[in-house]
């Protein structure tokens, strides 16, 4: 790798995307030696949407008129869009569709949205906003303290922990544990 040109990486890559395009069009796995591709798709829940604290969101409004600072601005923001899931009717679960990519001794996997550095599995290497866009997966973290991320989130606390437990699952069965 370190002795690859941007030529190659650029080839590798689309390769790769091409492999990957064929797959989802397919609904099958393809085998590129020496690199596979799984596809994965996952249910999460989704938020709630009465979920909405409108005590909280009118302390934040408060205090940010006291003292208007950055933190209290993004957490207004993140309840403003997470009023409007009030308006919508969400579907009970969100298919998360993911591919793991084996290459050899390194796993990677093409994520469709912003996962949380804390979430990433220890066993891969996560390559998120690919193949789709379904915003932010938050942890638990996020959730407690009503931060931005976890406000816009369309899935329900806890769900992407879940989901994470499952795909690191998936990566060990499919490495064989490697």
């Amino acid at each position: 790798r370190n002795s690859s040109t941007f030529a190659e990486v650029e080839r590798i890559g689309l390769s790769i995307w091409e492999q990957i395009s064929q797959t989802i069009a397919r609904g099958e796995e393809t085998i590129l030696s020496p690199i596979v591709v799984h596809n994965r798709t996952y249910e999460l829940h989704t938020k709630q949407t009465s979920m909405f604290d409108k005590a909280i969101y009118e302390q934040y409004t408060k205090a940010f008129e006291l003292t208007p600072t950055p933190e209290l601005r993004t957490k207004i923001e993140g309840m403003e869009i997470e009023r409007l899931f009030a308006d919508t009717i969400m579907p009970p679960m969100l298919p998360v569709e993911v591919q793991i990519i084996s290459a050899g001794k390194h796993t990677l996997v093409m994520f469709p949205g912003e996962l949380f550095g804390s979430l990433c599995p220890a066993n891969a290497w996560m390559i998120t906003n690919s193949n789709g866009y379904h915003a932010y997966f938050a942890d638990k973290d996020a959730y407690d303290h009503n931060y931005y991320e976890a406000l816009t989130s369309f899935v329900s606390p806890g769900a992407t922990e879940l989901m994470i437990q499952q795909l690191q699952k998936d990566i060990e069965e499919i490495t064989d544990g490697n």
